[in-house]
């Protein structure tokens, strides 16, 4: 997704409706942008000014982690790492990256259902695309006939 991170700045995230769910803090890096979007968490923009998109991490390294980034990636290098406030005594996450500073999300629950509706949601976009386009095939190979 991108390379070792510095510590970034903060700022704030909010609902669909303004209400604060929690403080994003931003860093910047150079690396591919790879992950599932997230719909439910909006409001947030970037040091650019354009909102941001929250994803999901789909890469070993940091699987199923929510983030943040700029539309405009990798022109706008903006991203953070969406973490709960609190779960025990330590921070979820990659070892590699516990130490350092995280956005804290109010409702974890709540982001995280969010996050894997996206996720099932995007992957039946690309079923229901591939069943079309079978079907499509089908319907020209029986015309020809």
């Amino acid at each position: 997704m991108w390379s070792r991170s510095d510590p970034p700045s903060a700022a704030v995230v909010t609902n669909r409706s303004g209400v604060v769910r929690g403080i994003l803090v931003a860093s910047s890096s150079i690396g591919e942008s790879r992950g599932i979007p997230v719909v439910g968490i909006q409001n947030t923009y970037c040091e650019c000014g354009i909102r941001v998109r929250i994803m999901i991490s789909e890469l070993e390294r940091n699987p199923n982690r929510l983030y943040a980034t700029c539309v405009k990636y990798p022109k706008c290098n903006y991203y953070v790492w969406l973490t709960p406030r609190r779960v025990g005594d330590r921070e979820p996450g990659n070892q590699e990256t516990n130490n350092s500073k995280q956005a804290p999300i109010d409702n974890v629950d709540f982001a995280m259902f969010e996050a894997s509706v996206a996720k099932i949601e995007s992957m039946l976009g690309w079923i229901k695309m591939c069943v079309a386009f079978v079907m499509f095939i089908v319907f020209i190979l029986l015309f020809e006939m």
